[in-house]
């Protein structure tokens, strides 16, 4: 979100968990807690939206709650069973949904809160903190990424003048599939540049740990490895967002 783009991590987390919609119940708010932690649930923080908050819909289109669980890494994300890396649980495939739903459903009707906040229909949402902490970083990284690119690659490429529109273009992106926990996409403008890249993708790599462990992670970004994905125009590329 636009209005978050200059805060740290550690205040990013505060505002997120500043909009939980459980706040005027503060016991309600307290048990659902406590609960979650029994479960083992390795958690940075959670938030939960009622129908009135909610974006989120099923077919019938009513919206529905959201409890939000944001995991403190993403290995502890990852180590659950049932969550689609492409869909998450918009398909209650996590395993551990109905009991989480039907839990946060009695604790909450317990405390007398309105029927906005129950429901057999709610969404359970796991995701990981360290992986949202990681593309922010990221994607304020980009342009120190592109300098770096531009330096070890290009910079040795000779008949590169300054100025031209050779640069490469940078894009941070999901990595589920790999080991590391994002991606930058670097787009060349020839093959024959891409190639060269190839030949120093370590060193880039490399290059981009640097630059990500120097952002204002506040310490929720335990794995700062990198997949580094290489294009050229023309190429069948996936679709990369510009954010600038």
């Amino acid at each position: 979100m636009e209005e978050f783009r200059d805060l740290s991590c550690a205040q990013l987390l505060a505002r997120y968990e500043s909009l939980c919609d459980l706040h005027p119940w503060p016991e309600a708010r307290a048990e659902l807690g406590r609960a979650l932690r029994a479960e083992g649930l390795d958690l940075a923080f959670w938030t939960y939206e009622s129908r009135q908050s909610s974006s989120f819909g099923r077919k019938d289109e009513k919206r529905e709650p959201v409890l939000h669980l944001n995991f403190r890494t993403t290995a502890a994300l990852r180590a659950e069973q049932g969550i689609d890396p492409h869909r998450g649980n918009w398909d209650d495939g996590w395993v551990r949904t109905d009991t989480l739903r039907d839990m946060a459903n009695s604790i909450l009707a317990r405390h007398g809160l309105p029927e906005d906040f129950c429901s057999p229909q709610s969404f359970i949402f796991p995701l990981s903190w360290e992986e949202t902490c990681w593309h922010k970083i990221a994607v304020e990284s980009e342009p120190s990424v592109k300098s770096l690119v531009t330096k070890l690659v290009l910079g040795r490429w000779h008949g590169l003048l300054p100025g031209n529109k050779h640069y490469p273009s940078v894009y941070s992106g999901s990595a589920w599939d790999e080991p590391a926990p994002g991606a930058f996409n670097i787009v060349f403008e020839r093959k024959e540049q891409m190639e060269r890249a190839q030949d120093m993708i370590d060193e880039i790599a490399a290059g981009c740990r640097d630059i990500l462990r120097r952002g204002r992670h506040d310490g929720y970004i335990e794995n700062f490895d990198v997949a580094i994905r290489l294009w050229c125009r023309g190429m069948d590329m996936p679709p990369l967002y510009r954010r600038d």
